[in-house]
């Protein structure tokens, strides 16, 4: 469900959210890396071999075969936001926890059309799925244009800083009909790592990073 201007507000109440200016990425919470050694046995592969070279993070296809690229960590989180996203590409992060950077690679499509809502609705619902926010029944994802994403000086691995919003979307990790089955079956399975890929700072926050 994509949501005006308007709605934002009523929503986040609603959720008992609260915009943060400064939103954290997340490792494992952001991206939930699995067991060592287990990630050719059970993590899908939906797109394979990827379309992104030098790219060996989570890949999905979108309901249109829009490429999704989520992040499992710091490291990847860096170079997805910084180094693979470009316009018109679509990020995506979850709001107030932490959670994966995901992109919808929109420069992929030859003519580059405007992406569908059902592509943005599955980029949503996996930002949303691989953030600490996974085992909530609605979270609000932020998304905006690979031109709005900067590097702080100083800032740590992963962390990135927004100049501008987008929109918002309300998406749902724990029904989403656009996540693949398997993902759900993988939840138990993978497991939570600690600290943060580093925090997004929306606008003009304090320049703060934990």
């Amino acid at each position: 469900m994509l949501l005006l201007r308007s709605d934002i507000a009523r929503e986040a109440k609603k959720l008992k959210l609260k915009a943060p200016e400064l939103v954290e990425g997340g490792d494992a919470a952001g991206g939930g890396s699995l067991p060592r050694g287990s990630r050719a046995e059970t993590q899908p592969q939906p797109l394979a071999p990827s379309l992104t070279p030098g790219w060996g993070g989570r890949e999905f296809a979108s309901p249109a075969g829009v490429s999704i690229l989520v992040g499992r960590n710091r490291a990847e989180n860096e170079q997805l936001s910084l180094k693979i996203a470009r316009d018109p590409d679509v990020w995506f992060h979850v709001r107030g926890c932490p959670g994966a950077h995901v992109l919808l690679q929109m420069s992929k499509l030859k003519g580059r059309p405007p992406p569908e809502d059902e592509c943005l609705q599955m980029a949503a619902d996996l930002a949303a799925f691989y953030s600490e926010a996974r085992e909530e029944r609605k979270a609000l994802v932020t998304y905006t244009s690979p031109r709005h994403i900067t590097k702080p000086k100083g800032a740590p691995l992963g962390a990135v800083k927004l100049r501008e919003e987008d929109g918002t979307i309300v998406a749902r990790p724990t029904d989403s009909e656009l996540i693949p089955p398997e993902i759900f079956e993988l939840r138990d399975r993978e497991r939570w790592g600690g600290g943060g890929s580093g925090p997004v700072q929306s606008g003009g926050g304090a320049k703060k990073w934990s």
